[in-house]
């Protein structure tokens, strides 16, 4: 299912509404920044990474295999409920929001109803941590160093 979604996101064009002409959209999806790569990966191992390129096909695909089903215009998760949720974001950020809006838009448009919820930036990082969301908007990748010894307390 996450990556029929990764599929199912125009990434170029969400980081253009969130960003603008600034915005270089993320291509390996590793959970780092992309100039982290290199440092992280030899080239043979980047090159097998799955960039998940937008394609609404191989998303609709993946899910079927997975036994999702649509009805209508919209998906239903193998157990028949409807592939609707919600998605929170740090209410400060107007890129966050931009992000999330698009994301509303584009996986509704797929069949996948999310609801954009703005919580305080603050709190953000304590839901995440604590894994109450359902859908998130955070970095794309951290720029840190992405080993746990440097990034866990």
């Amino acid at each position: 299912m996450r990556q029929a979604l990764a599929h199912a996101i125009d990434r170029a064009q969400n980081a253009e509404i969130a960003l603008s002409r600034a915005a270089v959209p993320v291509k390996y999806m590793t959970g780092m920044s992309d100039i982290m790569i290199p440092g992280w990966l030899n080239e043979e191992d980047t090159a097998s990474l799955n960039q998940y390129e937008y394609d609404l096909e191989k998303a609709a695909s993946l899910l079927q295999e997975v036994g999702w089903t649509k009805d209508g215009d919209n998906w239903k998760t193998p157990d028949g409920n409807d592939a609707a949720w919600e998605i929170v974001f740090p209410a400060e950020y107007v890129d966050s929001a931009g992000c999330a809006q698009d994301i509303v838009e584009q996986l509704g448009n797929f069949g996948i109803k999310l609801e954009p919820r703005a919580i305080t930036y603050t709190q953000l990082p304590v839901d995440f941590d604590q894994g109450n969301f359902d859908f998130l908007v955070e970095l794309w990748g951290s720029t840190e160093n992405p080993h746990p010894h440097f990034v866990c307390s």
